[in-house]
């Protein structure tokens, strides 16, 4: 009768224990994320000396996809025309964007990144002052495709103005170098780290930059998005973020009266 017993307690004890294996694959069989990161240029986003990818929000998505403890799950940068199609075809599933209001509704808004500073880049010897977006007007400028500012509906309604939409910053200073735009609008953290002597800026916004995530996605359920934003806000309350970007950034400052410096 006790050996009857010790098979049954055995039987039971290996049950439970294919029971707990079967719980735990099914629980790590996942489905990798993957972070797409625009390639902007530097300091935020590119690819160094080595031809590998670099960046303050490259690195900022590491550390999100590491904390993450998704098997397989992998950063992955990419230019910005890609970054957009792929978010909505679920080929990537989360990146770190301007926030705008037709966002919103395209895309799930997990949490804050930083505040991001666009500007008006324009040469020295132009003979026209620029501080706003209505003195755009009758010139040729370039901006970033695909990028949102919050002046953006201004700067398109400007009837007499050239728009030329480009890849990348380093290309539209590349057009304003040539003589080929007459300015730029483009990110301050840019126009800082490639500045030149011939060149000037005048500040146009302050913007949010978030984790947005598709919503055409299955791998991305609640309560992933859940662990997303937890992971952000740890992020930011063990400095980790702030740090990651003075890597990149030296005088970055924190938020102050709605300012990135």
């Amino acid at each position: 009768m006790t050996n009857l017993k010790n098979v049954f307690s055995l039987l039971f004890q290996c049950l439970l224990l294919i029971s707990s294996h079967s719980a735990f694959s099914a629980e790590r069989n996942e489905t990798p994320i993957v972070i797409a990161v625009i390639e902007v240029g530097e300091p935020a986003a590119y690819k160094d000396a080595e031809n590998k990818p670099a960046g303050y929000l490259y690195d900022i998505s590491k550390s999100i996809v590491n904390q993450l403890d998704v098997p397989n799950s992998r950063v992955s940068l990419v230019p910005l025309r890609r970054v957009i199609h792929g978010l909505k075809n679920g080929d990537y599933h989360c990146a770190i964007m301007f926030a705008s209001k037709s966002r919103e509704d395209t895309f799930i808004q997990v949490a804050k990144i930083m505040n991001k500073n666009l500007v008006i880049v324009r040469r020295l010897d132009s003979d026209f002052p620029v501080a706003k977006i209505e003195d755009l007007e009758g010139l040729k400028v370039g901006y970033l495709r695909g990028a949102f500012f919050l002046n953006q509906k201004g700067f398109l309604s400007l009837e007499n103005t050239a728009k030329y939409p480009v890849g990348d910053s380093k290309n539209g200073l590349s057009m304003l170098n040539a003589g080929r735009i007459d300015a730029f609008i483009g990110t301050r953290d840019f126009m800082d780290k490639h500045y030149s002597s011939n060149l000037t800026y005048s500040s146009l916004s302050t913007q949010e930059s978030m984790l947005q995530c598709s919503k055409n996605s299955t791998a991305l359920t609640p309560n992933l998005i859940v662990k997303l934003k937890r992971i952000i806000d740890d992020l930011h309350k063990k400095n980790i973020i702030f740090n990651i970007i003075r890597r990149y950034r030296p005088f970055y400052v924190r938020n102050n009266g709605g300012k990135t410096l």
